[in-house]
């Protein structure tokens, strides 16, 4: 946790000596969001898309932010955005799955969590996919039916 406080002190006097720096926002908000400030990182990607609107990964890291404070409606709506500027960023398709597991719709989890790994083979070993996997598995044996033939994950 103190790394992450010297990188967000760090990125905090950059900001100071270069305010309209969109770049120092976003890493930031990537230094709050490690030390679990969401709402704070939330504010940094927020001014960092209001000096570059067109900052996907600054998109995506807001929406993944919002993910983890619960609001998973604006998560998705900031990763649909995301991705509609790259559509080649694999960690919006998989914050987006773990946004919609969230929501319960685990048709598009499975879908966005599949986009995901296949974009980037280093996701699937990510926690939080394979604890929406065991989600999704263990939803479907108490509703006794099947929701798709096909592995969450790769």
């Amino acid at each position: 946790m103190e790394d992450y406080r010297s990188a967000i002190a760090d990125y905090g006097r950059v900001i100071e000596l270069e305010p309209k720096n969109a770049v120092a926002y976003h890493a930031r908000g990537r230094a709050r969001a490690a030390a679990r400030e969401y709402g704070l990182a939330a504010e940094d990607y927020t001014q960092a898309l209001e000096l570059d609107p067109g900052m996907a990964a600054a998109l995506a890291d807001r929406g993944a932010a919002f993910g983890q404070m619960g609001e998973h409606d604006q998560a998705i709506q900031d990763l649909d955005r995301s991705l509609a500027l790259d559509p080649g960023l694999a960690i919006a398709y998989y914050a987006r799955g773990l946004a919609y597991g969230s929501k319960g719709e685990y048709d598009k989890a499975s879908r966005d969590l599949n986009r995901a790994v296949e974009l980037d083979p280093s996701l699937n070993n990510q926690g939080q996919a394979l604890t929406v996997q065991a989600h999704v598995g263990s939803l479907d044996a108490l509703n006794g039916s099947r929701m798709q033939n096909e592995p969450v994950l790769g």
